[in-house]
């Protein structure tokens, strides 16, 4: 699990986000991690699919 603790990017990216349901210092689990960065991420019953662009631009924490 990782807390999501800032965004690269301004704020276009971060309304994007948003629309998705992801926001700053929320907890998600990183389900799957592949090739160029692509990651798929789940919080509470939804998964995201995130491009490796995009997910790079996401600073998380492990959670303890």
């Amino acid at each position: 699990m990782v807390r999501i603790v800032s965004f690269r990017h301004g704020r276009n990216f971060q309304e994007r986000l948003l629309s998705m349901g992801i926001q700053l210092d929320d907890v998600v689990k990183v389900q799957q991690r592949r090739d160029k960065g692509a990651v798929v991420i789940s919080k509470e019953n939804t998964r995201y699919a995130l491009g490796g662009g995009m997910a790079l631009k996401i600073h998380v924490i492990k959670e303890t």
